[in-house]
């Protein structure tokens, strides 16, 4: 009985999947190189995530698939705010199940508004000029780094501004020209009231 309890064990144990050696435990992620944004803006974006004090949760382990997705979200992060030549690199060091991820940026640098073109259907210098001063107070204006958000805020802003001087169903074409190798954006509106 016991021999036939041996074999079944053996067998049970010879069948069993073996256990894939877990991934390290992320101990620590730097970050250096950044100025135009903040540390935690960036660990904000990503997936990896390192250990914190709370032991009774499941720590984060290294995943190299999302630590290669982390760098792009960091990239178009960066994009968003008008640096297209950010560089990012990420560097982990294994040591006795542990993880420490290094993340270096070269920021380079920002793209800058050359110029807004409004082109407008007919009206007055003070119509033009208040289509300018909408683009101007959600932050688009020349000679300032071109982010998409301003861009969007402006966008929406002119919509907006043609529906309350009663063109509620304008239409507004909207482009930007980004040369990253002159580092300069031109900004298009085409408006259709």
């Amino acid at each position: 009985m016991l021999r036939l309890a041996l074999i079944c064990l053996t067998l049970l144990l010879a069948a069993a999947p073996a256990r894939a050696e877990e991934a390290p435990l992320v101990e620590e992620i730097t970050i250096s190189g950044n100025q135009a944004l903040r540390s935690g803006q960036i660990l904000g974006v990503m997936e990896t995530k390192a250990a914190d004090w709370k032991f009774w949760r499941d720590q984060p382990r290294l995943n190299r698939p999302a630590l290669s997705r982390d760098r792009e979200a960091i990239v178009k992060l960066y994009q968003n705010i008008g640096y297209y030549q950010v560089k990012v690199e990420t560097e982990v060091e294994e040591k006795e199940g542990r993880a420490r991820v290094a993340i270096q940026i070269e920021e380079g640098q920002p793209v800058i508004i050359k110029r807004v073109h409004l082109e407008i259907g007919p009206g007055d210098e003070a119509w033009r000029q208040s289509l300018i001063n909408v683009c101007q107070q959600a932050g688009l204006k020349e000679g300032r780094v071109f982010e998409l958000e301003t861009y969007r805020l402006s966008k929406a802003g002119l919509i907006r501004h043609l529906a309350e001087q009663g063109h509620p169903a304008a239409k507004l074409g909207a482009r930007v020209e980004v040369s990253v190798k002159l580092g300069l954006a031109e900004v298009f509106f085409k408006m259709n009231p």
